[in-house]
């Protein structure tokens, strides 16, 4: 005779394991934090551009060019990028406490009038001047069904990384 036994008593160790895991989220919250780092790096290395989720981003205005020495990209404005994909950077936001995370950017820089301007926000949102867009939105933050099935993937195998070792 072959025989699968499964008891209750398997069953509620195996349960206490996933509310164990479920109390300590740091884990998971940091690996979801590393993902979406990665998400927009790649956000921005393409322009904006990902296949079947979003479009290109506006080119840069003339002046902004200018104002950058001929920079051509969103890319290669750098601080921007960096306040979004590198931990410790001016602006980047990675808050992780108990059950919840926070992962952007709050980046600000000097505008060319001198004000310091949320420039993460402006690229995010857009924004308008007398009624018309003066800065096209470029969304940093397009959350699209793959990134949250990677997500919950990451959930799911930190919830349960442990289910067949119980014993």
């Amino acid at each position: 005779m072959v025989a699968f036994v499964v008891g209750a008593d398997t069953a509620a160790r195996r349960l206490r394991t996933v509310s164990v895991n479920l109390r300590f989220f740091n884990p998971a919250f940091h690996s979801v934090g590393d993902q979406f780092r990665e998400y927009v790096r790649k956000q921005f290395m393409s322009g904006g551009y990902l296949s079947g989720i979003s479009n290109p981003w506006a080119p840069l205005a003339e002046r902004t060019r200018r104002d950058k020495h001929g920079t051509a990209k969103l890319i290669e404005t750098r601080g921007l990028l960096r306040s979004w994909t590198v931990m410790k950077s001016p602006g980047n936001i990675a808050d992780v406490r108990g059950s919840r995370a926070l992962f952007g950017s709050g980046y600000r820089a000097r505008s060319n009038v001198g004000k310091i301007v949320p420039v993460a926000m402006f690229h995010q949102v857009g924004t308008q001047r007398h009624g018309k867009v003066y800065m096209p939105e470029r969304p940093i933050t397009l959350v699209h069904r793959a990134l949250e099935e990677d997500i919950v993937d990451t959930f799911m195998d930190h919830l349960f990384k442990d289910w067949y070792r119980v014993k």
